[in-house]
């Protein structure tokens, strides 16, 4: 029972993994920069990233990928215990 919890656990992670990287989370994210709107002031370039986070998040949030992952890993924990 050990090794099939270990293995769900593991399995649910990398899910979770893929559900952040499917909603835009990942190594393109630090290449964009800031370089697309330079002639806007500070403040509102600033908002502009925080509306995509929140919509990053919020997609994250709606996935079905990481409440799969939510759930694997609470099975795994349930039977570990067994």
């Amino acid at each position: 029972m050990r090794e099939l919890s270990d293995k769900l656990f593991m399995l649910s992670l990398f899910l979770l993994i893929v559900a952040f990287l499917v909603a835009g989370f990942g190594p393109n994210q630090a290449i964009k920069g800031d370089s697309e709107d330079q002639d806007e002031e500070p403040r509102t370039r600033f908002e502009k990233k925080l509306e995509k986070q929140d919509k990053r998040l919020k997609a994250v949030w709606r996935s079905k990928l990481l409440w799969i992952a939510v759930a694997g890993m609470v099975l795994s924990v349930i039977v570990s215990f067994l």
